[in-house]
């Protein structure tokens, strides 16, 4: 595993969308040449994480998230791509941000959906929207710039429902083929905190995908104790990212299958049963618990949830190719979402925001606009996660993207991706002892610290 990290990590960005994206997490891995150990770790990576199947999740996107957490596991006072806000998400980043939109004069609309584009005649201009209410009531709205902030199963529906406008925009034809899983949000309110563990956790063999992370350490200025009855002491915040496997214990069902209340306690008793030291008696220990209100369970109240009002985006194999660029061809429109094409490459709110700062750029360069276009933020090619390691990493990236440019392979690889059966030779060998002793230094230098 260590030396198939090594070959991604000293591989050419180029290289990788041009090359790992074609190819399976799990296949990149080897995995089935090895044991179920290997393979629960290859799961962990792209199914805990990302939610995302590793038989069709790209190589590219878990490969760069799997380099990030070897890199800083092995490096000490590294901070990668997983951290943790100081407060809440309501009220650390979305309130201040609604409040300080509002104050710059920004409406929002609540509770309506974007129907429709509809084209001037005869042109590729959005001469007005079709706006529908919750109670189904249609109105139309008209503006000279649109820019559409809605994922990609949003914007599929739009596309159904705006023919002319699809036939205009090429570009976001095959916008229908990405896909998107299941990644829902469980908390437990404790009436003690369990911190655990400085960080996540991933239940390697959980299945359903169990990660999770015990909130109150990461938020120094928020005392809980002084919300709700008073008497919640700590928070465990949980992912679901499996809900086609069935469970273990109070639902032998696919999560999708069981009802909200399975559903908890389900994940409770798979929580309890792989932190058996933190976890004692639920009925002295939680105070209540809550579920995404996204996932709607059928009415009638026998579970099986219907619908998600909020899947996530996976990068699975070729998914690139099918992602637009923040600019359409339709003069007035825009898209800013995480399924645009973005430095970061990832579902997540970065790659929305880098999506945006494009949008915004393109739109003051067509509008001749007098000012600077954004910056990217491209996290893949800055290479901060690396510490002393960049000055083993770096040559042989610079070295791979020449080869590249000249259809060569990677200098350890025979094939594309390193997809071929190798034959490791001693450079390789050398190699990934060099990158063990710099790293064996940095920690024993560390450890002279304390």
């Amino acid at each position: 595993m260590v030396t198939l990290n090594i070959f991604f990590q000293t591989s050419c960005v180029d290289r990788r969308y041009a090359e790992f994206e074609k190819v399976s997490w799990w296949d990149y891995m080897h995995t089935n040449d090895f044991s179920t150990n290997y393979a629960d770790i290859v799961k962990l990576i792209s199914g805990n994480i990302l939610a995302a199947d590793p038989k069709t999740d790209n190589a590219h996107v878990v490969g760069a998230l799997a380099d990030d957490l070897v890199l800083r596991t092995l490096i000490p006072g590294q901070q990668g791509i997983l951290v943790m806000l100081d407060g809440p998400t309501q009220d650390m980043w979305i309130d201040p941000w609604v409040h300080h939109l509002k104050s710059l004069g920004v409406e929002f609309v609540m509770n309506t959906t974007l129907k429709s584009f509809n084209l001037a005649s005869g042109t590729k201009h959005v001469e007005y929207v079709t706006l529908q209410d919750q109670d189904g009531n249609e109105s139309q709205q008209s503006a000279d710039i649109y820019i559409a902030s809605i994922p990609a199963e949003k914007m599929v529906e739009v596309q159904l429902n705006s023919p002319k406008f699809a036939a205009a925009t090429p570009s976001m034809k095959n916008v229908n083929k990405l896909e998107t899983a299941w990644m829902v949000g469980v908390q437990y309110y404790l009436s003690e905190d369990i911190p655990v563990i400085n960080g996540n956790i991933g239940f390697l063999r959980s299945p359903w995908s169990l990660a999770a992370v015990s909130q109150d350490q990461f938020r120094p200025y928020l005392n809980v104790s002084d919300m709700g009855d008073g008497t919640v002491r700590g928070v465990l915040s949980v992912t679901v990212s499996n809900w086609t496997t069935p469970g273990l214990f109070a639902c032998k069902k696919p999560a999708l299958e069981c009802s909200r209340e399975e559903v908890l306690e389900e994940v409770w008793q798979q929580l309890s049963h792989w932190l058996p030291t933190y976890l004692g008696s639920k009925a002295s220990l939680l105070r209540t618990e809550f579920i995404d209100p996204g996932l709607q369970f059928r009415p009638d109240g026998n579970g099986e949830p219907t619908s998600n009002w909020s899947p996530l985006l996976i990068n699975t194999v070729g998914s690139w190719d099918n992602r637009p660029e923040a600019v359409t061809e339709v003069d007035n429109v825009f898209l800013a979402a995480d399924y645009v094409k973005a430095p970061q490459n990832v579902a997540c709110m970065e790659t929305a925001v880098q999506a945006a700062r494009k949008a915004v750029s393109a739109i003051f360069e067509q509008y001749s606009l007098p000012f600077k276009t954004l910056d990217l933020f491209d996290w893949e090619t800055s290479h901060k996660n690396e510490g002393p390691l960049r000055l083993l990493f770096g040559p042989l990236r610079d070295l791979d993207k020449k080869r590249f440019k000249e259809g060569k392979p990677h200098i350890f690889c025979k094939s594309p991706a390193c997809m071929g059966n190798q034959e490791f030779g001693s450079d390789v060998h050398k190699f990934v002892q060099s990158v063990i002793d710099a790293v064996t230094k940095e920690w024993q230098t560390a450890s002279a610290g304390f």
